[in-house]
């Protein structure tokens, strides 16, 4: 018997003698007068048996090949998928095969949300993440920011038992090949925090960190890295970390000084948002240095001059912090 992936023939199903006894279910006229889409006499065909012997609750072998060829037409039918899990269940059929054929499937619509979650679901009907955790490598090996294959590892950590410190070193491996991966920041971040049980060990978090200054460093207008940076405050605060604020300060000096003129600083954003954020912070926690405040107004401006395409952003941000001290301006 051909397996789910192959398809034996190329003859129209109304053509097709053990489809005589279906009554095809076509779209009606107003269906179609909607909005008109050129669709080839396959597709219609294929898809007006398919709506039929779903109507009809069908649970057979020509309603799962049809299933099969149905998804090579449309794999963005989300319920060609959903009736293809239940006659997976009804069938018995072989689930292993069934990875198989969605892995051909994900390889020819890499961007598809309903092949990934069908596969997602056939995972975890298995219950096995080895397989798909090597799957994901490969596909993130030919695209590293293929937002599906993300997900997906999420998935697997949160249902599966999966080392997080394997992970985080996995991330490494991705971030060190491309610093401006924003995928691999933010499933790192996801990583984190997981891990934020472990953060009653300070040096965790701090090696953490510096790790994210050393890529900071080797791109210092990368908005992922800062970003990533900005979000480990969720686990801490700014003030138990002065060095990162220092550290923005030096990312916004201009060449060739040494004492910060914010007005004059390097065309910086990412940094001058950071020290901006990192102030605004230390207001809102009572614990603000004696210059927070005139910092943040500082880099709002600095920004509204050197950053035009997000001026109106800045301009509100600033207008926001003015008018929540004001008594303090």
């Amino acid at each position: 018997m051909a397996s789910s992936g192959d398809f034996t023939s190329n003859e129209l199903y109304k053509h097709r003698q053990e489809w005589k006894d279906i009554e095809p279910i076509y779209n009606s006229e107003a269906e179609d007068s909607v909005v008109a889409i050129a669709l080839r006499d396959e597709f219609l065909d294929a898809f007006a048996y398919l709506r039929a012997v779903m109507n009809k609750g069908e649970e057979s072998e020509r309603a799962f090949e049809l299933t099969t060829e149905c998804t090579r037409l449309n794999p963005a039918n989300y319920s060609v998928w959903e009736y293809r899990r239940h006659l997976l269940r009804k069938l018995d059929k072989d689930l292993n095969e069934e990875l198989d054929f969605i892995e051909e499937s994900i390889q020819d619509n890499l961007k598809n949300y309903q092949v990934w979650h069908h596969r997602r679901e056939i995972v975890t009907w298995i219950g096995e993440k080895k397989i798909d955790m090597e799957f994901i490598n490969s596909i993130l090996k030919d695209d590293p920011k293929n937002y599906h294959a993300w997900q997906h590892r999420v998935f697997l950590v949160r249902h599966f038992d999966v080392s997080l410190d394997s992970e985080l070193r996995s991330t490494t491996e991705f971030i060190s090949s491309d610093v401006f991966n924003n995928s691999a920041w933010t499933y790192r971040y996801f990583i984190i925090a997981e891990m934020s049980d472990n953060f009653e060990n300070a040096k965790i978090l701090d090696d953490e960190i510096k790790f994210t200054l050393t890529y900071i460093k080797a791109a210092v207008n990368n908005a992922s890295s800062w970003s990533y940076l900005s979000g480990l405050m969720d686990f801490s605060s700014y003030a138990d970390h002065p060095e990162i604020i220092d550290f923005a300060k030096e990312c916004c000096l201009s060449a060739g000084t040494k004492e910060l003129d914010i007005s004059k600083s390097a065309e910086t954003p990412q940094a001058l948002a950071f020290l901006a954020e990192a102030n605004v912070s230390l207001i809102e926690e009572k614990k603000a240095v004696a210059n927070s405040l005139q910092t943040a107004r500082a880099c709002y401006e600095r920004l509204i001059a050197i950053d035009p395409i997000r001026r109106r952003l800045w301009n509100h941000k600033l207008h926001e912090l003015l008018n929540v001290n004001a008594g303090s301006v």
